[in-house]
């Protein structure tokens, strides 16, 4: 028979150990990714950081952005890629490169194909909120 304080630690200690699994999850993801891009290797391509960063910056009030462990670590190479995560000067080229991609889908009502793509590559629908 279990007491009512080794139940409560009991429950405790499988939280504490989610956390710990999804944390290294996160950290694993967000290793690979960097390992790659400061070898110079480019994981992710210059336009897929700008869609990515746009997508994000359109759609990113949602809590399904925040929880995606995939999803952060690709947010990470692409703001290291782009020069906007430090008091470094920003590549023009990708940002210019951001704001026609920000610009497409303002303009469009019909999400763009490479939109979609990145809805399904990392398994968020994006849904727009207003207020840009």
């Amino acid at each position: 028979m279990d007491f009512p304080l080794f139940q409560r630690r009991k429950q405790h200690e499988r939280k504490q150990g989610e956390s710990v699994k999804e944390k290294k999850l996160s950290n694993y993801f967000k290793d690979v990714y960097m390992t790659y891009e400061n070898a110079g290797i480019k994981i992710i391509s210059d336009d897929e950081c700008c869609q990515l960063l746009a997508w994000l910056f359109i759609y990113g009030n949602n809590e399904e952005f925040v929880l995606n462990k995939r999803l952060n670590a690709c947010i990470t190479v692409a703001q290291k890629r782009l020069n906007i995560n430090s008091g470094l000067v920003p590549d023009m080229n990708l940002i210019s490169d951001f704001h026609h991609y920000v610009k497409t889908i303002k303009d469009n009502k019909n999400h763009p194909d490479w939109l979609v793509e990145l809805e399904k590559k990392y398994g968020i629908k994006a849904h727009y909120r207003g207020g840009i």
